[in-house]
C-alpha cells in the first residue's frame, strides 16, 4: 500500500488530505448515481439511493460527492437553480478539501454539469464563459451528448446559436 507521500507524488485520484477519510462506499455511491443519471436515466432509483445516505458527511470531500449526485438529479428533474447551488457547493468543497493533484480533474469532471445548470437557470453569461473550457474537456473525453446539451441550453436561454 502506498504511503501518503507516494500517493501525492504519483498523483493517484481521489487522494485525501492527511487526517481526512472519506468512506469509499460514499464515493462508490456517488459514482453509481452519476452513472444511473447519465446513462440509464433512472431518476427514481437514483433518488431512492441518495435518500438512503442519511448519515452526516464526515468531510467536505464526501459532502462534495453527495452534492454532485444531488446536482445531477436536480438537472435531470428540471430544477436547474437547485442544481447550480449543489454543483457550486461541490466545486467549493473540492477546491478546499481535495488533494492538490486531484482538484483540477474533479473540477473538470463537474464543469459540464455546472455549465448546463447555469444555462438552464438563465445564467447565460456565466455558462457562456465556461463553454470553451467545457468544450475542450468534453471533446477530449468523447462526451458529445453533454456538450450538445450545454449548447442547446444556452441557445434556449437566449445565448444565440453556438458551434
Amino acid at each position: 500500500m502506498a504511503s501518503e507521500g507516494q500517493r501525492r507524488q504519483n498523483g493517484l485520484p481521489f487522494e485525501q488530505k492527511p487526517g481526512r477519510r472519506v468512506p469509499w462506499v460514499v464515493l462508490i455511491l456517488a459514482t453509481v448515481l452519476v452513472l444511473v443519471v447519465e446513462y440509464r436515466r433512472d431518476l427514481h432509483g437514483a433518488r431512492e439511493e441518495l435518500a438512503k445516505v442519511t448519515t452526516p458527511p464526515t468531510s467536505l470531500l464526501e459532502a462534495a460527492f453527495r452534492s454532485v449526485a444531488q446536482g445531477l438529479l436536480d438537472i435531470e428533474e428540471g430544477r436547474p437553480a437547485d442544481a447550480v447551488l449543489s454543483l457550486t457547493r461541490a466545486r467549493r468543497a473540492f477546491e478546499r478539501d481535495a488533494a492538490a493533484s486531484s482538484v483540477e480533474g474533479l473540477l473538470l469532471w463537474i464543469s459540464p454539469f455546472l455549465c448546463l445548470a447555469l444555462a438552464q437557470a438563465g445564467h447565460v453569461e456565466k455558462a457562456r464563459a465556461m463553454l470553451p473550457h467545457v468544450t475542450r474537456y468534453l471533446e477530449a473525453t468523447s462526451l458529445p451528448e453533454w456538450l450538445q446539451r450545454c449548447r442547446d441550453a444556452l441557445t434556449m436561454a437566449g445565448g444565440g446559436a453556438l458551434h
